[in-house]
């Protein structure tokens, strides 16, 4: 799902293919961790995100990253921030939130391994409150880059 408007505005860092779709859905916000690319001028690696909020009465919270060194996709959740990840020789689960609090948008995170040695991880999220004031939160897949 790439949004619900009738404009878009979006950074293509990788091949892509879209396909317009016209199914009665009901709109909820979402967040995709599109890329990780090395950066060859700083050996980090550039993990690329897009939040949509779409939905009516839905509110952004917050968003961002959550990211560290060998850990596994179960260590990427919020609850898990500032902790140890459960991977062999894993990182703290790290959290970098994003400034912008525009609904729509696209966002990055850079992170690199000093040692050059082991596996890059970060998922995106977003919380966001409803139409209720609950509020709730949504993760993107995992990506992953190893040195």
């Amino acid at each position: 799902m790439l949004g619900y408007g009738s404009r878009y505005s979006f950074y293509a860092v990788a091949d892509l293919a879209l396909e317009k779709r016209t199914d009665d859905l009901t709109p909820v916000p979402s967040v995709s961790l599109l890329s990780a690319q090395l950066q060859s001028d700083t050996e980090r690696v550039m993990f690329a995100a897009t939040r949509s909020m779409a939905g009516e009465g839905n509110r952004l919270v917050t968003s961002g990253f959550l990211y560290g060194k060998n850990l596994a996709d179960d260590d990427l959740v919020l609850e898990m921030a500032g902790k140890p990840g459960t991977g062999t020789d894993a990182g703290t689960v790290r959290c970098a939130q994003n400034r912008s609090t525009e609904p729509e948008g696209q966002f990055v995170l850079y992170y690199g391994i000093s040692s050059h040695v082991g596996t890059a991880a970060a998922r995106a999220y977003l919380t966001y409150a409803d139409a209720d004031g609950a509020l709730h939160t949504v993760y993107s897949a995992v990506l992953r880059y190893t040195y």
